[in-house]
C-alpha cells in the first residue's frame, strides 16, 4: 500500500468477515465484509451500487450476535480478482450511534494489529 492512501485514512482498519445486506437506488444488494473500522467498511460482492450512491446496510461480524443497521455512502467501487464476487467497495458510514461506535470499537479492539 502507498504512504499516500496509508495517511489518507483516518481510521485503523482490521479483517472481518460478515455477510452483508444493501439497500440502495431501489435495489437490494449482497455481499461480505472484508475490513471494518471505526468510518466505514470494505466489502466484495457479484453486484454492487454505484459510487456515491447513499445505502442502508445490515450486517453481523460472527461470532458477534450484534446486528449492525447503519448508513452508509459508497465511496469507491472496483473489480475484483475473486471470480465469485467480482466487484469490490468501500463506504463510509454517515450515520453511526454511540451503540455501534461501541461495539465496532470493541471488534476492533480483540482483533486489530496491536
Amino acid at each position: 500500500m502507498e504512504n499516500r492512501e496509508l495517511k489518507r485514512r483516518k481510521y485503523e482498519r482490521v479483517p472481518a468477515i460478515g455477510v452483508v445486506s444493501l439497500e440502495g437506488s431501489g435495489r437490494d444488494y449482497h455481499g461480505y465484509v472484508v475490513n471494518l473500522s471505526e468510518g466505514g467498511l470494505r466489502l466484495k460482492g457479484q453486484e454492487l451500487p454505484d459510487a456515491n450512491s447513499v445505502v442502508t446496510m445490515m450486517f453481523q461480524i460472527p461470532p458477534y450476535p450484534y446486528l449492525y443497521q447503519l448508513e452508509a455512502e459508497v465511496v469507491w467501487i472496483s473489480h475484483s480478482s475473486d471470480e465469485y464476487f467480482p466487484r469490490e467497495m468501500g463506504v463510509k458510514f454517515t450515520h453511526l450511534g454511540q451503540e455501534d461506535r461501541n461495539h465496532i470499537r470493541e471488534y476492533m479492539d480483540s482483533h486489530g494489529n496491536g
